[in-house]
């Protein structure tokens, strides 16, 4: 079992292939680019459950459709992950959750399961501090149109949205305003109001794709 480095289109990439191959996972770092699913843990548990995962690199990009030149100087990070092979479930941790459940509103036909854990989903309030948001953007209010929750399309969705966040993180009320939203709009969700331990994030996403290859039996 071993972890390996590969560059898919343009995008570097850890990949994980087990043994016996059934279901394929996008993860999606934080801004600290960590993978924690290298670890020895989570790698026996991906072998065990037959997961296959690609974890690219993406900088500071914010995973956005907007290019920021320290990551690529003329392709956004968003094209490059449309480029990836065809996969089941996306998770995404922090900068990488809000990015799992855009794409799931933007693609919900090339991404049907998206979970984000501690999801900076008003990563817009970040604009102004140096960080890379501040090129890719022109002012906050470009940055908040670009937001998960902006993107949402009643009528076209992910056929599993689920996230967490921890009460205590300062984007929280960000998850619960995305909650509030897909409740109000009547859109099946579950939503974790507290701290979720990846390894039962990996688990949901198994369990929903069970389900969905039921569903079309």
């Amino acid at each position: 079992m071993a972890w390996e480095s590969r560059t898919i289109g343009e995008l570097v990439c850890d990949v994980f292939v087990p043994t016996q191959a059934q279901s394929t996972l996008l993860f999606l770092h934080d801004s600290d680019e960590h993978n924690p699913l290298r670890s020895p843990e989570f790698t026996e548990f991906l072998e065990q459950s037959r997961w296959t995962v690609f974890a690219p690199s993406g900088g500071q990009s914010c995973w956005s459709h907007r290019i920021s030149t320290a990551f690529h100087p003329t392709k956004s990070a968003e094209e490059m992950l449309l480029q990836l092979p065809t996969v089941q479930g996306v998770l995404g941790i922090g900068m990488g959750g809000q990015a799992s459940l855009r794409l799931g509103f933007r693609f919900p036909d090339r991404f049907p399961i998206v979970v984000g854990l501690n999801s900076i989903l008003d990563f817009h309030d970040l604009h102004g501090t140096g960080t890379s948001l501040d090129e890719m953007y022109d002012r906050k209010e470009q940055a908040r149109q670009d937001t998960a929750i902006l993107q949402i399309v009643p009528h076209r969705l992910p056929s599993v949205i689920q996230f967490a966040c921890d009460p205590e993180s300062e984007w929280f009320r960000g998850n619960d305003r995305l909650h509030e939203k897909l409740s109000a709009l009547g859109i099946e969700h579950t939503f974790h109001p507290h701290t979720r331990p990846i390894s039962q994030m990996l688990v949901d996403i198994g369990d929903a794709i069970v389900r969905s290859r039921r569903r079309l039996m």
